[in-house]
């Protein structure tokens, strides 16, 4: 059996609620023996204490089972935890062999499926941390438009692994616009720190769109140390990541399309670096992602701004 197909069952038993129904049962027993034992005119102990005892054990049998069905949970959950380093292992062998090798085309060509109400819901907390007093960064633009719910940010950097993946997002805006990014490569596969050249201490919000999807666990835990440097206190991180807590998730790292990155560890790793976890979701397509905060007051010395519209070129 697959790691996907055990955590689909874990899914599946999680989704299931067994304590409400076993609540409302006890419940209406409980009220049937009220009834049952109210009239003390009649003398019925000895059928009255048989209905006691047997509530008595349908409370026991509740309880076993709620405990029985908790206790499947944990053992699936140990079952997954007993392969994660394997996943792990897996996924940066990928990482380190085959993503490395991907050509802009393909990258640019890759998209990640993202159902209408979830990418509401990110734009709008986008466009939330979209303050002109504040620096912003967004890593992997591609041919997204989530620029557009950015532009606000002054200044706003592009960043990427190669300046021609910066380019679509770019292009989309007239010169004047342009020449006001600030455009910058990284190398994860080589480079240490990755944002040596970076600001620190300046981002009021940093986002990255179907870039960590592609990264092993311990490579994003690089980025999170580094990109806590980058941001004021108060800043705002939101990424998206291949939630393997879900079973697709876990079946696009088996077959070697994004990496093994469940979202326990992903948020169990930001709180070790010092964020704390502001907003998780999970749509119903690919698309799960996390809003991080570095702890603080987030604020700004800027006093005004230039007002213009920013559009795309037509």
């Amino acid at each position: 059996m697959n790691l996907s197909q055990v955590v689909q069952f874990k899914n599946l038993i999680d989704s299931l609620e067994p304590d409400p129904t076993g609540t409302d049962a006890v419940r209406y027993f409980e009220n049937l023996l009220y009834h049952a034992s109210s009239n003390i005119e009649l003398r019925m102990e000895s059928d009255i204490k048989n209905l006691e005892n047997d509530f008595g054990s349908i409370q026991q049998s509740v309880e076993s089972f709620r405990q029985s069905f908790a206790n499947l949970s944990k053992s699936l959950q140990q079952l997954i935890e007993s392969q994660d380093q394997s996943m792990y292992n897996h996924s940066m062998r990928v990482y380190q062999e085959e993503f490395s090798q991907d050509t802009v085309a393909g990258i640019l060509d890759r998209k990640l499926l993202i159902d209408t109400e979830s990418e509401t819901i990110m734009r709008a907390r986008l466009k939330n941390c979209g303050d002109w007093r504040l620096p912003g960064m967004i890593i992997r633009p591609s041919t997204e438009d989530y620029i557009n719910d950015m532009v606000a940010l002054d200044p706003l950097y592009l960043v990427d692994h190669d300046m021609e993946l910066l380019r679509p997002s770019m292009e989309q805006y007239l010169p004047e616009y342009q020449r006001r990014l600030r455009t910058y490569t990284i190398n994860d596969y080589a480079q240490r720190p990755i944002f040596k050249n970076f600001p620190k201490g300046q981002f009021g919000v940093i986002f990255a769109y179907n870039y960590f999807n592609f990264k092993p666990l311990s490579i994003i835990n690089d980025y999170l140390a580094e990109l806590f440097q980058l941001l004021r206190p108060g800043g705002i991180l939101i990424f998206t990541y291949n939630n393997c807590d879900r079973w697709h998730g876990v079946s696009f790292a088996e077959k070697n399309y994004m990496c093994y990155t469940p979202g326990t560890r992903v948020c169990s790793l930001a709180r070790e670096q010092g964020y704390t976890v502001n907003f998780e979701y999970n749509g119903l397509l690919d698309a799960s992602w996390v809003e991080l905060r570095k702890p603080g007051h987030l604020t700004s010395i800027k006093g005004g701004q230039s007002l213009a519209k920013i559009v795309a070129g037509q």
